[in-house]
């Protein structure tokens, strides 16, 4: 049992990795003159469902500092930038918001379909990437 969970659990970060890089790939021409690259990660990280949040938020950073430890993308380091979208739904507007303020170029998150659906308007009207 042990052996299948820590082989799911590989799995999820190295679906998260291949995820992470083919995104950052894309969106690489936008960052030209950056020295990192912005990725930001929205999740319920307090509140009802904070353990899918904090599960999320941990692959994510296992994500980015796995390719960062293998030069990055493009020879370009990534910064995650976490937010916590509290459960709510102007939790999680207020959290894409902050993020595409701060000029990520794609966000992880939401870790709920109720919480996607709250912060969609503000992702599309931005034209961000989320995933």
């Amino acid at each position: 049992m042990v052996n299948r969970k820590r082989k799911n659990g590989n799995l999820y970060i190295y679906i998260m990795i291949s995820l992470l890089h083919g995104i950052l790939g894309l969106s690489i021409s936008g960052c030209a003159g950056q020295e990192v690259i912005r990725v930001g990660f929205s999740g319920e990280l307090t509140g009802r469902n904070a353990d899918l949040g904090i599960q999320g938020r941990n692959g994510a950073q296992l994500a980015v500092e796995t390719l960062n430890a293998n030069g990055g993308v493009n020879g370009q380091s990534i910064e995650l930038l976490i937010r916590d979208d509290l459960g709510t739904h102007d939790g999680a507007q207020t959290a894409d918001r902050e993020l595409i303020e701060a000029k990520v170029v794609a966000i992880i998150g939401h870790m709920t379909s109720g919480q996607g659906v709250a912060g969609y308007p503000v992702t599309e009207e931005a034209g961000m990437v989320i995933f």
